[in-house]
């Protein structure tokens, strides 16, 4: 049988995004009527029975009260530690180190030794609120974890600069690490608590980043102070030191609208691009679902047809990954990098691992220099900068991750796309390959309290997806999609 449209609650729908990107960029995510098995990782697609490891990168959220510290990671009470990079010239350690210096990844290497939201009115499909009449105790109990709760979300601070010394001994050749001295503290948006962070950060040495990598942090980033500063404003949910949205040429416009209106109307490349972007259907959850449990098992389901102008029942996974592909790749290329962001969360079984020496690794498996994809589905990102509901992803309970990507390899939908002014939607096809810069990870002293992680990459070319690790679990895929 192939992948349905879920029957989503009335009170569900009337919370729902129109387009629902909110879910595609990882800020919210359609709940099912059923109460399914959590999955094991944050997901941007229904939820289905034994949901694939491989993550998809958009998440619901519940509104449960927090059960125990040993969903975070196991430095939560004290939080990592940072050192310095062996291999780059760095300052020496002590109370008086100076922030972090001008261009510690551009210094040639020496020889070292040394060695990743939903709207709250989400939260009634959630399955910590009941059907049924309570007793006045457990209506009480219930008011008195939700009071609680709101205390803990919308956390954010404004105006954060880093102050940040190296350890030698805790950096190796391939990335330096830094810690934050102040660490950071993070205001609540509905009381007057705060609550504190230890911050760690992690930046590829230049040695062992591509070269678009390399060139990407030298134009964005003339020093390491406002790097650190760029990820731990990151860090505090302050989206202000973001440049305005991303501006196309005129004739960038005419060319992507000739190169889409091109293909037929029939055309299986144009009938995919119109699929993802129509913010009426389940296209893109159901594509995503299927596609991920085909990497895992081999095994690619059918989805339902909702296309009035394709007289199929059912669709083929496989084949509509292939369409979609081609159909990104037929849109005329940007002739400058540009940033994107996604929001994304991750259960504890893929919370970011920090090790004796407070290295931290994304997932457990991911380090600055390393590749990854999304393979086998798109990357969806927004080039747009208002991201409020961002706040409310304190209530998950999981890992809260901002990704921020630079490349030229994407495509903006544009006129695809009917919700394009909200939206502002760029989607890097699933066969994309990125490396990661530099992240940041920020562990609560409370652990009620959501760890945070930034992480940046930049997207390359002449890397096989098929070999990279999966950008949001560190998993390798099992089962190939088509060559083009």
């Amino acid at each position: 049988m192939p992948l349905h449209r879920p029957n989503w609650p009335p009170f569900v729908k009337k919370y729902i995004p129109k387009g629902d990107f909110s879910e595609r960029i990882g800020l919210g995510r359609k709940a099912p009527t059923e109460n399914p098995a959590p999955s094991p990782v944050a997901a941007d697609v229904p939820r289905r029975s034994n949901p694939s490891p491989m993550l998809a990168p958009r998440q619901s959220i519940s509104l449960a009260e927090p059960s125990s510290a040993a969903a975070l990671p196991a430095t939560a009470g004290a939080g990592p530690t940072s050192g310095a990079p062996s291999g780059i010239p760095v300052a020496p350690q002590s109370d008086a180190a100076p922030m972090a210096g001008p261009s510690t990844w551009y210094a040639p290497p020496r020889a070292s030794g040394g060695l990743a939201a939903a709207h709250l009115g989400h939260s009634r499909a959630s399955s910590s609120w009941s059907e049924g009449t309570p007793s006045d105790s457990m209506n009480s109990s219930k008011a008195a974890s939700f009071e609680s709760l709101l205390q803990r979300t919308g956390l954010m601070a404004r105006g954060v600069q880093a102050s940040a010394t190296h350890d030698t001994t805790a950096s190796t050749e391939r990335f330096a690490v830094f810690k934050d001295r102040d660490g950071l503290r993070l205001h609540a948006r509905n009381s007057e608590r705060t609550y504190d962070f230890s911050v760690t950060y992690q930046v590829g040495a230049p040695a062992h980043l591509a070269p678009e990598a390399r060139e990407c942090l030298r134009a964005r980033f003339p020093d390491d102070s406002t790097l650190l500063t760029h990820m731990k404003q990151l860090l505090a949910a302050d989206f202000s030191n973001l440049k305005d949205e991303v501006v196309y040429s005129p004739d960038y416009l005419k060319a992507h609208e000739k190169a889409f209106l091109s293909m037929g109307k029939l055309d299986p490349r144009r009938r995919a691009l119109e699929n993802w972007a129509e913010p009426e259907n389940q296209y893109t959850s159901l594509l995503n679902w299927s596609l991920i449990d085909y990497s895992t098992t081999g095994e690619a389901e059918r989805i339902e047809n909702e296309d009035a102008l394709r007289p199929e029942a059912d669709l083929d996974p496989i084949e509509e990954e292939v369409h979609l592909t081609k159909g990104l790749l037929a849109l005329p290329p940007l002739s400058d990098v540009i940033p994107t962001l996604r929001v994304a969360t991750a259960d504890a079984e893929h919370y970011s691992k920090v090790d004796e020496k407070g290295r931290f690794a994304i997932s457990g498996k991911i380090e600055p220099g390393d590749y990854v994809s999304n393979y086998p589905i798109p990357m969806s990102t927004t080039s747009g900068v208002n991201l409020e509901q961002f706040s409310t992803l304190d209530a998950s309970n999981k890992e809260i991750r901002v990704l921020q990507f630079f490349g030229k390899t994407c495509k903006p939908l544009l006129k695809i796309n009917p919700v394009d002014d909200e939206e502002k939607e760029v989607l890097y096809h699933s066969r994309s390959a990125y490396q990661l810069l530099g992240a940041a990870l920020a562990v609560p002293s409370d652990n009620r309290v959501c760890p945070r992680l930034v992480a940046l990459y930049c997207a390359v070319d002449d890397q096989d997806p098929k070999t990279l690790k999966n950008i949001h679990t560190g998993h390798l895929p099992k089962h190939f999609l088509r060559d083009l």
